[in-house]
């Protein structure tokens, strides 16, 4: 047999041993893998969560790999809205519906950032299995009273009037703040009196403003009114989905302002800022200073501010039957698309693991889903937003 042949030979039985050993090393990663994921179902880990403020929403966009390397899976981050001002934290909150996207207080931008880069900060911690937990204001607004006198305008704060909040009449047909709270022991002074100077919205439970006029304790009715009737695309459309309870899907310029009075306007902001920044959840401030019911009963989980909190995250993070058009596409069609892989966000795949995909085993694939993403953070599919 001439040399050449044998040597063609050997390089050939080479390449056949090279390429069974690529293969069976690729079988070995992945049973590694399903021995890991099957481990890990036992083993449940709750978040350990970074609270970051001070941070703009620029460099915390930069310092996200950072956050993760460093094992956190969680981030609770100040107010997202407008405040005051462009020096103001976002605890004198202006405008709810504003995340830095408007000219107001003498700013566009908040005192974090664009609106732009906030919807980026969520993005980019879901690509890293990182959940965004913002502060939420719906205790009070800022120290301006609106009305106070003839060179401040009564809708100073945008979609409310003085009669939303707990406020003195005084001569003239002006108003002016109670006195800060008298007695922390009192329930109804550390309700219906003002936190540190800041204007009392009056969100107690039912149609009555149980603070307004001209002495401590004065009632009127609450007022109900369109309350920006500009913009449609901070309303619900009666037409998409229903959420459960009263709740419909946002949709656009599709959407449909209708009458209401304080408390339904602070639970349509709260769900709108779920919806537009696709957060995780928030941490409730003052909620002491906040007569109970507003949140919520035990009749219905839709009732209050939780349940319109509860009815949105559902929607949006693609739990329960309402995710047909949401703004999220089913795992098969991700595994389908063409485009190129980017980290998941943990909810699609639930959602698409359990809704999409007709598996008998979904409840493992729920299991199997959280455990690897409480082990590794970041799963190699792509997320679901459109």
């Amino acid at each position: 047999m001439p040399a050449l042949e044998i040597i063609s030979r050997e390089k050939h039985s080479r390449r056949i041993a090279q390429s069974w050993s690529f293969a069976l090393h690729r079988v070995a990663r992945v049973f590694f893998c399903i021995l890991s994921l099957v481990a890990g179902i036992t083993r449940a880990r709750g978040d350990a969560m970074l609270e970051l403020f001070n941070v703009s929403w620029s460099d915390l966009i930069q310092k996200m790999p950072e956050i993760a390397e460093a094992g956190y899976t969680s981030l609770w981050l100040p107010p997202p809205a407008k405040g005051s001002s462009s020096f103001s934290i976002g605890y004198d909150l202006f405008d709810a519906f504003d995340l830095g996207d408007k000219n107001q207080r003498g700013t566009v931008a908040t005192h974090w950032g664009t609106k732009a880069q906030l919807l980026q900060v969520v993005q980019t911690a879901h690509q890293f299995g990182i959940r965004v937990y913002f502060d939420n204001i719906m205790n009070h607004r800022a120290f301006d009273v609106p009305g106070y006198n003839s060179s401040t305008p009564t809708n100073l704060y945008p979609g409310l009037r003085p009669q939303d909040f707990h406020l003195q009449t005084v001569n003239g047909g002006f108003y002016s703040n109670w006195p800060g709270i008298q007695d922390y022991g009192n329930q109804w002074d550390v309700q219906y009196e003002s936190l540190s100077g800041l204007i009392d919205l009056a969100n107690e439970p039912g149609s009555t403003n149980g603070n307004f006029g001209s002495t401590l304790g004065s009632t009127i009715p609450k007022i109900s009114f369109i309350r920006q009737p500009n913009n449609p695309e901070y309303y619900m459309d009666p037409n998409a989905a229903a959420l459960g309870g009263p709740w419909h899907a946002f949709n656009g310029t599709n959407g449909v302002p209708i009458s209401e009075d304080v408390n339904a306007y602070l639970i349509r902001a709260v769900m709108w800022t779920l919806y537009t920044t696709k957060c995780d959840g928030f941490r409730l401030d003052a909620v002491k200073h906040v007569p109970s019911g507003f949140f919520g009963d035990a009749t219905t989980t839709w009732n209050g501010y939780t349940g319109g909190i509860q009815a949105m995250f559902d929607w949006v993070h693609g739990y329960g039957n309402n995710v047909t058009g949401n703004g999220y596409v089913p795992l098969n069609a991700l595994v389908k698309d063409a485009s190129p892989a980017r980290p998941a966000d943990p909810v699609v795949l639930r959602n698409a693991l359990t809704e999409d995909v007709n598996d008998a085993d979904a409840a493992v694939s729920f299991a199997v889903y959280d455990s690897l993403l409480s082990e590794y953070g970041v799963l190699g599919f792509e997320y679901g937003y459109s």
